[in-house]
């Protein structure tokens, strides 16, 4: 019997040990939630959409204005001024998506310890729902530099914000502004103009939509150069605004510019001009825009180039997997090589298998072949460089329209020139180069 009493005795202990621990158990639950709701609390109870408006005032007391007008937003105080409309929609995000990090004080005796009197910024709301004003004080920096100290405007809180969120919510008007310094849309370029001191080159987009650089006359363009510069104008942006107007231009060397630049596109155009040096960069201004401003010494850099940078240096332009036959004119004499079913056969002046090693060692030496300099000449000046009678002529066919191209090649007072049949001015290729080909040749 006691047996028995000792057992119900042991159960009743673990039962209540149960119940206390599954108390227990809910209670730290709901704290944890309660916690976690309290850290989830958002600072503003308002959707980006709802925002019309808002002014930032940095402590410098120097405020500006951003005003929702339809689908767009605008700089309107303290003077219109093109917004970045991604920047402000990135800010308004922030704004009604922070979170506060800790609550610090339910209500605090003095704001100076916190930076809150006078704060580091002032963000003031309006919007169409409610609340219809808000206002978010912004503070020093936390002793940890995690965070920054915040009030809302009529709350006696104070409480902190994340880096990430004091950085996304610190703006001052050059941060929101628009401060591409080409407005153009780039990818519609058909003709580029830009002068650097005492050379020049003009780049023009051919019918066929193919970027050429006119000398005159018109030749082939490189066009990875050609995109690289195109991606620099789209790239291009004001480093500082110097002054919002244009008045004053000759005392920042815009009379004698470092390079000046005409865009065109089809439906617009515009100038940007870049004057004298400015400490680490330059002032410049773009003919469409309002300000002065500078750029840095490295976008600068990038179109102080000459006509030759962009021309094409390479002779050929297939892959050596695309070619399907390709005939060789040389002192020697002439060839003609095909390739079937994968293996290559030379048709003319024999009939004979050729050895697709020594095939594709030839044609790789001779896709090297590329322009090393480009001598002064004129349209159709072919004699003085031999290239009346060439001596070599490559022709290859290649790509699944069988496309050619010609390219000759002569040997004059120890230089090397050459020229794809359709160019109308020649260029110097290397010597060794030349060799490479002709050694290649002879173990056809």
């Amino acid at each position: 019997m006691k047996r028995y009493l000792n057992t119900l005795i042991a159960i009743i202990i673990l039962v209540a040990l149960w119940f206390t621990f599954s108390f227990w158990n809910k209670r730290k639950s709901r704290e944890q939630a309660k916690e976690t709701a309290s850290k989830s609390e958002k600072v503003c109870d308002l959707k980006a959409g709802d925002i019309q408006s808002f002014t930032i005032t940095p402590q410098d007391k120097k405020s500006f204005t951003c005003d929702r007008q339809g689908k767009q937003w605008a700089i309107v105080k303290p003077q219109p001024i093109a917004a970045d409309q991604n920047k402000i929609a990135s800010f308004v995000q922030s704004l009604t998506t922070a979170t506060i990090d800790q609550v610090i004080v339910p209500h605090a005796d003095d704001l100076k310890d916190f930076g809150l009197d006078p704060p580091e910024e002032t963000i003031q709301v309006s919007s169409h729902s409610n609340p219809k004003e808000f206002t978010l004080l912004l503070g020093q920096e936390t002793p940890t530099n995690t965070g920054v100290y915040a009030q809302v405007a009529g709350n006696p809180r104070v409480f902190t914000l994340s880096d990430d969120t004091k950085t996304a919510l610190e703006k001052s008007l050059f941060d929101l502004r628009d401060t591409r310094a080409v407005t153009l849309d780039t990818g519609q370029l058909n003709r580029i103009e830009v002068k650097s001191g005492n050379q020049s080159y003009t780049l023009v987009k051919n019918p066929e939509g193919v970027w050429e650089v006119s000398l005159p006359p018109d030749v082939r363009a490189d066009h990875f150069a050609v995109d690289g510069l195109v991606d620099n104008f789209q790239a291009l942006t004001m480093q500082s605004i110097v002054s919002e107007d244009k008045k004053d231009e000759a005392k920042y060397g815009f009379g004698k510019p470092t390079v000046a630049a005409n865009l065109i596109t089809p439906n617009a155009s515009q100038t940007l001009v870049i004057g004298k040096k400015s400490g680490n960069g330059y002032y410049a201004m773009n003919s469409a825009l309002a300000p002065l401003f500078t750029l840095d010494q490295d976008s600068v850099s990038q179109l102080q180039k000459s006509a030759s940078d962009f021309r094409d240096k390479d002779l050929f332009s297939w892959d050596m997997f695309d070619v399907k036959s390709f005939d060789v004119t040389s002192p020697k004499g002439h060839w003609t090589l095909e390739q079937e079913k994968n293996q290559w056969k030379e048709t003319s002046p024999n009939s004979k298998q050729v050895s697709t090693d020594n095939v594709n060692a030839f044609l790789s030496a001779l896709r090297n072949l590329r322009a090393t300099s480009f001598p002064p000449a004129k349209p159709g000046e072919l004699a003085r460089f031999g290239l009346n009678h060439p001596s070599y002529t490559f022709k290859v066919t290649f790509g699944a329209k069988n496309q050619t191209e010609t390219v000759e090649v002569a040997e004059n007072n120890g230089h090397v020139y050459a020229r794809r049949a359709s160019d109308p001015l020649p260029s110097e290729v290397s010597k060794s180069d030349l060799t490479s080909v002709e050694n290649a040749l002879a173990k056809l």
